[in-house]
């Protein structure tokens, strides 16, 4: 399918981005827990807003992500002709010209983009398509020539991108409702682990011990607490981003909107940690209050909140009890925990270790369990995709 030059890399972004992105828009929006406006965005909204359904960007964005690994020399237009006549899930030319006018500006509109000028900020990312000629959008489909400069950056905008997109059109309702959709997601998740410790979510919570403050004020727990032998694991879900200001900035960043959900989850942590022997009590003799481990899982990578600047200027003087755990961690360590690893080894273990060695962490749950990443719950429709979607259409 791709070449061996950056094979893992490209096969890294395929598996967890676009098998989450599409998840996430395509199967989990039919969940009955999934949020209604989320759902009306998923079926009606955003095509009546770009001329394109949801599902139809996402899959011809991974289809001309697929190309551009395997076609160096750029594509035409008449590129997604011969995909749709392979039967590959491609619409008319109409509705992939209103896709690509999302993704795709000519040299012109790079030069003069309002991002590129006022904050110096790449186009690509808004932009990974270019098309060489000006205009070429009206031409017929093999005079439509474009190139994809970096394609890692087409598959960012396709999946974590999209985010942004949907952000900046429907505001704060969507960032809200995500968030949920992001919980259910991850639930499915634990849920695939196949713990044998109690897991408690965070409306469970009110089943044992009740809020003592006025009536209809609901207090803010962990989305999950975990009850293992070790201790108990307290999970929060987090669909925060860095902001472009702190990408150049760091901790001397204006925008810190990051910081603010970070440090809401961590006090969060602190107040329910007072409820936890009230809990342990409700709970029965066995349940008790010794090490607890506080994990947020994050949408995004959220790359030096674990070590460094950024996570001293978190801790202050007194903290260092808590550890981000990116999503796609979760997604790879699934097989592992499922097969008997144990998860608070596991969560000790990431903590201490650099992301550069985490491949180490993964063979050795691989060789103590015998699970592979065929044993992963998302496994089949991953495989779904990829005969999907990311064929060479060229070598068919």
């Amino acid at each position: 399918m791709f070449s061996t030059t950056g094979y893992h890399s490209i096969f890294r972004l395929c598996r967890y981005m676009l098998s989450r992105t599409l998840y996430l828009y395509e199967e989990l929006i039919d969940h009955d827990l999934a949020p209604e406006y989320i759902k009306e965005i998923v079926k009606s909204k955003f095509n009546r807003s770009f001329g394109v359904s949801l599902h139809d960007f996402i899959k011809i964005g991974a289809i001309l992500f697929a190309a551009s690994i395997n076609q160096k020399g750029g594509l035409r237009r008449d590129y997604l002709e011969k995909a749709r006549n392979l039967g590959m899930p491609i619409p008319d030319d109409i509705t992939v010209r209103a896709c690509l006018n999302l993704i795709t500006c000519d040299p012109t509109q790079f030069r003069n983009d309002k991002l590129l000028i006022k904050k110096n900020l790449n186009p690509l990312l808004r932009y990974p398509i270019i098309r060489i000629w000006d205009g070429s959008d009206a031409d017929e489909p093999h005079d439509d020539k474009f190139i994809t400069p970096i394609p890692n950056l087409l598959m960012y905008r396709i999946t974590i991108g999209l985010y942004y997109q949907l952000f900046n059109l429907f505001g704060e309702k969507f960032s809200t409702e995500f968030g949920d959709l992001f919980q259910l997601y991850v639930s499915k998740i634990l849920d695939g682990f196949n713990l044998s410790s109690k897991v408690i979510s965070e409306d469970d919570v009110d089943l044992y011990i009740t809020s003592k403050r006025k009536k209809g004020w609901k207090p803010k727990r962990p989305d999950w607490t975990i009850f293992t032998d070790e201790g108990i694991i307290l999970i929060e879900c987090k669909a925060t981003h860095y902001t472009h200001d702190t990408y150049e900035r760091g901790v001397d960043a204006t925008n810190k909107a990051w910081f603010s959900q970070i440090r809401k989850s961590l006090n969060q942590f602190d107040k329910f940690e007072h409820q936890l022997p009230e809990l342990c009590k409700k709970l029965g003799a066995k349940y008790e209050v010794k090490k607890i481990i506080r994990v947020i899982v994050s949408f995004e990578p959220l790359w030096g909140l674990n070590e460094g600047p950024l996570k001293e200027y978190i801790d202050g003087k007194n903290r260092s009890d808590w550890v981000i755990i990116p999503v796609e961690i979760l997604e790879e360590i699934q097989p592992y925990i499922a097969k008997g690893a144990n998860l608070w080894s596991f969560i000790l273990d990431f903590k201490s270790t650099s992301y550069h060695d985490f491949d180490k962490i993964i063979d050795r749950m691989e060789s103590e369990t015998g699970a592979n990443d065929s044993d992963n719950m998302f496994h089949e429709y991953r495989d779904k995709i990829f005969n999907e979607l990311l064929i060479d259409v060229d070598n068919q």
